[in-house]
């Protein structure tokens, strides 16, 4: 869902961050206010696991660069605003397959992304629709 891919790429966020040297401050900008709630009060039914998996980066990153300052911030989508439109091409190529050089062993993109049950129920009536 779009919903977990933001989440997703809140999670990639941080393995920029912790792969980028002396940085100080960093923000991660997010153009799903659902997303940025779901981070803020790790209150969410769906993609739950997501949330759990930036936390445990974000705490990992925290002990490594202890002044390190993280915000979370919004921006509007689909306004033609130049870093979210390529960070969105960039999506759409990781979501194709694409190989991306933050392809390591210590990246979320390393593991199998699990599906959550929403993700599961909208694939299969997107494939039931198609058969119709």
């Amino acid at each position: 869902t779009v919903f977990e891919s933001e989440l997703m790429g809140a999670s990639l966020a941080l393995d920029i961050i912790s792969a980028t040297p002396r940085l100080t401050k960093a923000h991660i900008l997010l153009d799903s206010l659902a997303a940025i709630g779901a981070i803020q009060t790790r209150e969410t039914k769906s993609g739950r696991h997501l949330v759990e998996e930036f936390y445990r980066r974000l705490t990992q990153l925290k002990k490594k660069c202890r002044t390190l300052q993280i915000t979370v911030m919004w921006i509007p989508g689909h306004r033609e605003i130049e870093g979210n439109e390529l960070a969105d091409a960039e999506a759409k190529k990781a979501a194709e397959g694409s190989s991306t050089p933050l392809h390591s062993k210590r990246s979320i993109l390393s593991q199998p992304i699990p599906s959550s049950k929403a993700a599961i129920i909208a694939a299969k009536t997107k494939e039931i629709q198609n058969q119709w």
